[in-house]
């Protein structure tokens, strides 16, 4: 083949691969729920409605399917969509949950099951409890009332043998064991059950960049613990770091997502809360235990691309990770960013803004939730 033909021939794949990619690009949509006249729907980062409001219920797209609710005349319609406003499943009723790496979970007859991204249970319904997948596996309660893990296909991965047990996250999984007077103490373990960290912890938070915060002699009651010693373990570098401030009050609820965020590395800082005059606040630490932005917010909201809200004087708006302020607090309440948008509330309405604080969706709708990427 000549030069020049080679050339043409080069020229011509580069286009046909562009036409391509523009054509992915052009198929996949940021959409976010989105609530006016009583009823949910779903809009485009202009603030149009792509799937006008119909909907008594509607939560954020995962694995390109939300879940939502319709009331007719005769019927409550639930279960999930697609981009196109198509019904992909329907369900017997709403429970607020999303599809993780192709599995739904799913409840009949009192047990838990999952089935796949068209409705089929794959798994039959057999436990008395379960998460999400994540990383390959998921947490799942057997009738023996021991937790252990499996695959997507029900293989056993890991055979159950603790009184409770959270989801992989990276390599490492937290597991908790019951003491002969009916405490639950908490420890690691590896991908294949074996015991990285002994059980001697009142709790540990999830894993996140390798690393999680742990109490150690604190009182656990209602959601939070209540004094001991709070440690970071950080598996990269297998150690065990102490913290000065072990008279902390402090929020550990995994399943609430205000709270369990805040825990949890992201770009090698954390919120983590401490003492300033006998009032307990939010500071953002790194993995040496020193402060990087020192405690000094009561309300703080999950990091999230780059920038965290925080809550000053009354009002709501955006720090980086060093604690300079980038978006000033004037918002009555703000979200995390989300594909470079975050929504706000200003009185009785919600808008978005971009990461210049410029207000790009004005505030409009009864109600909003984050914008997600949907094929």
């Amino acid at each position: 083949m000549s030069t020049k033909a080679y050339t043409w021939l080069l020229l011509f794949v580069f286009c046909l691969i562009s036409t391509v990619q523009g054509q992915d690009d052009q198929e996949a949509l940021l959409l976010a729920p989105a609530k006016s006249g009583g009823l949910w729907g779903f809009i485009n980062p202009s603030g149009d409605w792509v799937i006008p409001p119909q909907y008594g219920e509607a939560n954020n797209f995962h694995d390109n399917v939300a879940e939502v609710v319709q009331y007719t005349d005769d019927d409550i319609i639930n279960g999930f969509i697609d981009k196109n406003n198509n019904w992909v499943i329907k369900l017997p009723e709403f429970n607020f949950s999303h599809f993780s790496e192709g599995r739904l979970a799913f409840l009949e007859n009192g047990l838990y099951g999952f089935m796949d991204s068209v409705g089929r249970k794959v798994i039959p319904a057999q436990f008395r409890f379960c998460s999400n997948f994540e990383n390959g596996k998921a947490m799942v309660v057997f009738k023996s009332g021991k937790a252990g893990y499996i695959n997507r296909e029900k293989k056993l991965l890991i055979s159950p043998r603790w009184d409770t047990a959270f989801n992989f996250q990276e390599n490492f999984a937290v597991t908790g064991k019951k003491t002969m007077d009916g405490r639950i103490l908490y420890g690691v373990i590896d991908n294949t059950g074996n015991t990285l960290i002994p059980y001697q912890y009142t709790w540990i938070t999830n894993f996140s960049e390798a690393k999680a915060f742990a109490n150690q002699g604190g009182k656990y009651e209602n959601g939070r613990i209540y004094g001991g010693n709070w440690m970071i373990l950080n598996m990269k570098e297998q150690s065990i770091l102490p913290l000065n401030d072990t008279t902390l009050i402090v929020e550990i609820d995994n399943y609430n997502e205000a709270y369990s965020n805040l825990l949890k590395f992201k770009n090698d800082v954390a919120w983590f809360p401490g003492r300033v005059n006998g009032e307990l606040l939010y500071g953002l630490i790194n993995p040496s235990g020193k402060w990087v932005v020192r405690p000094s917010y009561q309300v703080v909201n999950k990091i999230s691309e780059g920038l965290t809200a925080i809550y000053k004087n009354g009002r709501m708006g955006f720090i980086d990770l060093k604690g300079k302020e980038v978006i000033p607090c004037i918002y009555e309440s703000a979200g995390a960013f989300h594909n470079n948008l975050a929504w706000f509330k200003e009185g009785k309405k919600y808008g978005y803004i971009n990461k210049n604080g410029v207000v790009v969706i004005p505030p409009k709708f009864e109600d909003v939730r984050d914008f997600m990427l949907v094929k």
